[in-house]
């Protein structure tokens, strides 16, 4: 190695790869010819050349470059992009010895913005640590990738893998960032409000001492396969540990299913809809919740027991000395699914079974039946492999979980996990051996296995978590001040300055700014308390700011007046937050330390009561209103807390509306008992109008939502449950047409199959109904969810005399397609075989009411049920209307005219027989 290079690698930055080059044998398929600088690997020439496209690339964001070569990409890079940060991948280090022994390259070794970083076989934890290092500074960048010439085709370096992999990452990253973006104040709101339930409940690092080695675990989420294998995991839930995502409650609760664990992870209050059947009970589930900590903040106090993950969340991790920290592998959270791997692998449970993982619209549909969450099937989809078909459709966000949990399998199968995919349906899952899930049952789920473990206590308790939270309080106190104090500074630095313009005078001053902002930025509590809460004016502040050079003195002045504004602004904002769940813990404690002497004051139990409303707690603050009445008497203000807390489940609204009563009852004028009464009221209709505003934008699916909540309100409203009727069918028909078009693209992607649908619509269009026959039905077996198969076998059986079976399919072809008129008509044509004339009525009455067109077809046929109904005035009307298109009008007129004498009308009978005699006559 020459003497220049080998210096700089000795620097401790570069100690570990020295060593690993010198180790390293020379591959003979490496070739370099310091002459020509030329590089070769076998007969692939490297870094010939050193295209750069454009970017727009920023001096804070990140560069990531596929291969070393021989150094030409690299100093490319950085001639164009002068201080980014270049992150250097290479697998082979022959390369570098080579060329290391006989070009100069030294200065990208000294480069600090420059890092040349060795892979092996284990690139992607290799690279997941390097990046999670980087976690800070790329929250703020933005990552590019290019490839050194030649490293795309090399054998030795698997480019569109490592590429592929970093992308992951990144998307997962990346996401979360976008979260922060736009939701970062709900979340960190969440993650303090959620705080109680972490004294009362327990951090994760307690609860997973509690271990199940080597017991299996099956997790179960709400995709359209779990339909197939509900029944026997309701005859498996005691022989493993059941872990259920938060959307499959309802799925589960229908079949008594009940989980050992339920997950959540979502932010918004939507996804209060999940725990539906938790509320209907109105009181505390006896499930176990395991949740992360800025799960939506109301959820957790719909439980007993609750354990929190409180270590991927930036204000959380604040009280990591107080929750303790997890000495396991971090996992990602990002989804429930993901976050039910890490619980089970905590537990040490193995093998991990999944049931209802389809990340894919399996069939066409979005969740299993019964699931709390259902939505519109998206615009842009992707075609993936399936478990068992060739492909399924999903979208970005699945197909991104997806990869996710693939490279959560490949990380602990290292570990010895086994991973079982039971989900029989959906998207193939790599790394998971594909089993059902009774094959499953036969070979791993024999024996009851030992739950009891889950009984111990994991709490925190208050005392501990008071003092670090007083202790955060008291730092954003200081934080305020300084900002304060600074910002008059700073003030005083720029009048200076636009007196003086002498850089001299003002030199001190800006020191000390200087260095107030580095405390104050670098601080951990303002990052976790201030920033994470506020990330989106703190990332598009820091974006600006970062980029400086070139600015000049009075620019950098007045921003960092606008930085310490921001500061001041947003501590005071989190202060208040943070102060109030402070309050709210302390008076707790004192009510469950002393209760008896926290009921003798009433200002005390208000103040808890009203604490307990803003932070959601409806069991808790439910039962301390009780205990107030009953200590204190009927007093208006405790129950109006009462209905105010009720109304924060729609199932106690009942219960409110008598709260607000008995309050007003009390004390007439109380205005805001008399405000929330009428607020209670109202809510159906508010509920209604709303639907009818997400019908007028033909959102069905969130109308539906709308009226099945007004529903909850008010149970035996009939005017509710017509509107819930309808809005049903309309998303249904919507979300029917919506599956039918990508059942069809299925069918298309098929190959082969598709040549077989074909060529049975070909003799179906020349009437060559029994070879139609033949291909329809072998194709039924697999695909006879698209409704247009079970709909011809049904019309073709019509046609061969076999009505009950032609019954069968024509039944599944209208619940498949029910926006498809012929289906309807063939139903008509069916039940008038069968002399089920009311049935065949009802359909053709459908069919001409979906598609006029069809009138010319149906309303003889209509005209004739109708008038052996003694239904004479439709039936009129139908040979009326029907005469235009007849080509038997004397036939159609002598119909008109017996309707006539049916209906009492002799005069118009007589006129319209003569007129058909002298038609008859003259012919």
């Amino acid at each position: 190695m020459l003497e220049i290079n080998r210096r700089v690698l000795e620097d401790k930055r570069y100690k570990g790869l020295l060593k690993r080059i010198e180790e390293t044998r020379k591959d003979s398929n490496v070739k370099y010819n310091p002459d020509k600088d030329e590089l070769f690997y076998k007969d692939i020439e490297l870094d010939k050349i050193a295209e750069i496209k454009e970017e727009n690339i920023k001096s804070y964001d990140f560069i990531v470059l596929h291969g070393f070569g021989k150094g030409n990409a690299i100093r490319a890079l950085r001639e164009k992009f002068k201080k980014t940060m270049i992150i250097v991948l290479e697998r082979n280090l022959s390369i570098l010895k080579e060329v290391l022994e006989n070009k100069d390259l030294s200065d990208i070794f000294v480069d600090e913005n420059i890092l040349v970083m060795p892979i092996t076989e284990n690139y992607r934890e290799e690279i997941d640590k390097l990046l999670t290092i980087f976690g800070p500074k790329l929250m703020w960048a933005e990552v590019y990738q290019y490839y050194t010439d030649g490293y795309d085709r090399v054998d030795f370096y698997e480019a569109e893998e490592i590429k592929s992999h970093i992308s992951r990452f990144l998307t997962t990253f990346f996401l979360n960032r976008s979260t922060l973006i736009h939701q970062s104040e709900t979340v960190v709101e969440n993650a303090i409000k959620n705080m109680a339930v972490f004294a009362r409940g327990g951090p994760l690092s307690r609860f997973i001492k509690n271990k199940f080695e080597g017991k299996p675990a099956v997790i179960v989420a709400s995709g359209p396969s779990l339909m197939k294998n509900i029944d026997t995991l309701s005859k498996i839930k005691d022989k493993a540990l059941i872990i259920a995502v938060d959307s499959v409650l309802g799925t589960l609760y229908k079949k008594g299913i009940k989980p050992d664990i339920v997950c959540g992870v979502d932010y918004t209050p939507l996804n209060l809809e999940k725990y539906k059947p938790i509320l209907k009970e109105k009181k505390k589930s006896d499930l176990i919740y395991v949740h992360t900590a800025s799960v939506y903040h109301e959820i957790p106090k719909l439980f007993e027991k609750t354990v929190a993950e409180c270590y991927s969340n930036s204000f959380t991790s604040l009280y990591i000395d107080v929750f303790g920290k997890i000495e396991d592998l971090v996992l990602p959270g990002n989804a429930n699914t993901h976050f039910a791997i890490a619980i089970a692998y905590y537990l040490r449970a193995n093998p991990i079974i999944f049931v209802g993982q389809d990340w894919a619209f399996s069939g066409g549909v979005d969740h299993a039946k019964g699931a709390s969450v259902e939505v519109n099937i998206p615009g842009k989809i992707y075609w993936v492999k399936g478990s068992i078909e060739n492909k399924v459709p999903t979208d970005t966000a699945m197909y991104t979980g997806l990869k996710v949990v693939e490279d959560i399998i490949k990380t602990l199968s290292r570990k010895g996990y086994e991973f079982i995919n039971a989900t029989e349906g959906g998207a193939y899952i790599e790394g998971a051996e594909h089993m059902t899930l009774k094959e499953v049952k036969d070979r791993y789920l024999k024996e009851v296995i030992d739950k009891s473990a889950f009984s111990m206590d994991c709490s925190v308790g208050y005392s501990d978590l008071i003092k670090r939270t007083q202790e955060i309080v008291d730092r954003i106190e200081w934080i305020i001040k300084k900002s304060n104090d600074t910002l008059k500074l700073v003030n005083e630095v720029l009048d200076r300055w636009l007196t003086t313009k002498n850089e001299r005078e003002i030199f001190k001053k800006v020191e000390k700014i200087n260095e107030i902002n580095n405390k104050i930025t670098y601080d951990s509590i303002f990052i976790g308390a201030v920033q994470s809460f506020f990330f989106k004016d703190f990332y598009y502040f820091n974006r600006e700011e970062i980029d400086v050079e070139g600015q000049e003195v009075e620019q950098r002045i007045r921003q960092s007046i606008r930085y310490f504004k921001l500061i001041k602004e947003k501590s005071m904002k989190a202060y208040k937050l943070i102060k109030k769940m402070l309050n709210m813990l302390k008076l707790e404690r004192e009510f469950m330390t002393n209760e008896e002497k926290f009921l003798k004051g009433e200002n005390k139990i208000l103040s808890l009561l009203e604490l307990y409303f803003d932070f959601k707690d409806i069991y808790n603050g439910l039962e301390l209103a009780e205990k107030a009445i009953k200590r204190h008497g009927e007093k208006a203000e405790f129950f109006f807390w009462k209905g105010k807390l009720q109304t924060l489940n729609r199932f106690m609204h009942k219960e409110a509306l008598e709260s607000f009563k008995k309050a007003l009852e009390i004390e007439p004028d109380f205005k805001k008992a008399e405000f929330e009464y009428g607020v209670e009221k109202n809510i159906v209709s508010s509920h209604l109008i709303l639907a009818k505003q997400a019908i007028d934008r033909k959102d069905y699916v969130g109308a539906k939502r709308l009226v099945s909540r007004a529903l909850d309100y008010e149970p035996e409203n009939e005017e509710v449950k017509k509107w819930l009727n309808t809005v049903e069918e309309m998303a249904k028909v919507s979300k029917d047409y919506q599956r039918q078009k990508l059942l069809y693209e299925q069918l298309n992607l098929e190959g082969e199959v598709f040549e077989e649908y074909k060529k049975a619509i070909e003799f179906v269009k020349h009437e060559k109904f029994e070879n139609a026959y033949g291909k329809l039905l072998s194709l039924y077996d697999k695909y006879g969810n698209f409704g247009d198969i079970p709909f011809l076998l049904g019309s073709i059986l019509i046609d061969r005399g076999e009505l009950d079976k032609a019954e069968k399919y024509l039944k599944e072809a209208v619940e498949l397609i029910p926006y498809q008129p012929l289906v309807y008509l063939a139903l008509g044509k069916l039940y008038i075989e069968k002399g089920d004339y009311v049935a065949a009525r009802e359909n053709l009455e459908k069919a001409i009411s979906m598609s006029p067109d069809l009138k010319p077809g149906v309303l003889d046929t209509l005209g004739n049920l109708y008038y052996e109904f003694g239904e004479y005035e439709k039936a009129f009307k139908a040979f009326e209307e029907y005469l235009q298109y007849s080509d038997d009008k004397i036939k159609t007129l002598t119909k008109l005219a017996l309707c006539y004498k049916e209906m009492g009308m002799i005069e118009e009978y007589n006129a319209l027989m003569n007129k058909i005699k002298s038609i008859t006559g003259a012919n």
